[in-house]
């Protein structure tokens, strides 16, 4: 079975859906690149809320996990311990026998957060990651 290609992997703080514009019925609010705890809150922590959205192209059905990893404290060193969180399975079907684009958003809760540091949220199936999406967590 093929793979679905990935066209956008997006981590934000909030999503909407409009039932009523089919075209674009996905609304990202504050894309996360590089976001501090709210004041007055250290780590440990857990974000309340935490979305991902992903633009997949693909045939057939698949199920996909959700995985959040810890990275070390400077790049190309490498990635530290075991997954901090999984997430899934996530079933997306791709409708007809030619390679179709869906849009889909995922909401996750209480997202572990150790320390400060570079997380990474890995998209996979079948074994395979398929996107992954890193971002700057500050105190």
């Amino acid at each position: 079975m093929e793979l679905p290609i990935i066209r956008h992997f997006l981590v934000c703080l909030q999503m909407e859906y409009d039932w009523t514009e089919p075209s674009g019925p996905y609304c990202l609010e504050n894309v996360l690149f590089g976001p501090s705890l709210p004041a007055g809150a250290t780590f440990p922590a857990a974000a309340i809320d935490l979305w991902i959205f992903a633009t997949l192209e693909g045939i057939d059905q698949h199920e996909l996990w959700l995985d959040l990893a810890l990275h070390a404290d400077e790049p190309g060193e490498e990635r530290e311990g075991d997954d901090l969180a999984t997430y899934g399975p996530f079933l997306v079907t791709f409708e007809g026998s030619e390679a179709t684009a869906i849009q889909r958003g995922w909401h996750l809760r209480c997202v572990p957060l150790p320390r400060s540091g570079w997380y990474e949220f890995r998209l996979s199936t079948q074994g395979e990651i398929i996107a992954s999406e890193s971002i700057l967590m500050e105190g």
